[in-house]
C-alpha cells in the first residue's frame, strides 16, 4: 500500500529546494570587487612617490588582485585629487610575467583612494611600479609584494556543503524514524 504525502514531507521537499538554490548562488559567484581595504588585506606599500605619500594595500593572491591606493600630500597631508594613477607590475617570471600599466580609477566617496584590479597568473615575487602624476608633478616609485597561490575551497562553499550534509542526513534519519513508526502502528492493529 503506497505512502500517502503528509504536510511535512512538502516542508522537507521545499527546504531541500530552497538550500539546493542558496548553495548553487554561492557556488556561482565568482568573485565581488570593492573599492577599500578587505578582509585579509595587507599594507604592502607606505611612503613617498615624489611629491606625494601613497599607501598601498591588497590581498597579494593570484587572481584578480585589488589595489587600493590612498594618496596624499607628502608636504601637508591635504588630499591629492585629480592625479592620475597608473600601476604596473613584473611577476617572478620577468618580460613573460608582466602586467601592463593599468590606470587606477579613483573613488566617489574618497577622491584620493584610488583602486585597480590586476590580473595576476603567477605566485611569487612581484615588483609593482606606482605612476602618479598630478598638479604636485610626475613621480614613480617600484615596491615588491609577495603574491601567494590561491588559498582553495572557500569557506562559504565548506558551510554550504556542511549544511547540505546535514540537511540529507536529518532527512534520512527523520523518514526512518516515521517508517519504523508506521510500521510498529500496523503491527499493533
Amino acid at each position: 500500500m503506497p505512502r500517502t504525502p503528509t504536510p511535512t514531507d512538502g516542508m522537507l521537499i521545499a527546504l531541500v529546494l530552497i538550500l539546493v538554490v542558496v548553495a548553487s548562488v554561492l557556488l556561482l559567484v565568482p568573485q565581488a570587487h570593492a573599492n577599500g581595504a578587505h578582509v585579509g588585506s595587507l599594507k604592502v606599500f607606505s611612503g613617498p612617490v615624489g611629491p606625494y605619500e601613497a599607501t598601498v594595500q591588497t590581498v597579494p593572491v593570484v587572481g584578480d588582485m585589488h589595489l587600493s591606493i590612498y594618496l596624499v600630500q607628502a608636504s601637508s597631508g591635504s588630499l591629492a585629487v585629480d592625479a592620475t594613477v597608473q600601476v604596473s607590475g613584473r611577476g617572478p617570471r620577468g618580460e613573460s610575467g608582466l602586467v601592463s600599466q593599468t590606470s587606477a580609477a579613483a573613488t566617489v566617496v574618497q577622491p584620493n583612494l584610488y583602486g585597480v584590479v590586476l590580473a595576476i597568473e603567477d605566485a611569487g615575487e612581484w615588483v609593482f611600479t606606482l605612476e602618479v602624476d598630478g598638479l604636485l608633478g610626475k613621480a614613480t616609485v617600484d615596491f615588491p609584494v609577495d603574491v601567494q597561490p590561491p588559498a582553495g575551497i572557500n569557506g562559504a562553499v565548506i558551510g554550504a556543503l556542511v549544511v547540505l550534509a546535514g540537511l540529507v542526513a536529518w532527512l534520512a534519519f527523520s523518514r526512518g524514524r516515521g517508517r519504523r513508526r508506521r510500521a510498529k502502528s500496523r503491527a499493533a492493529r
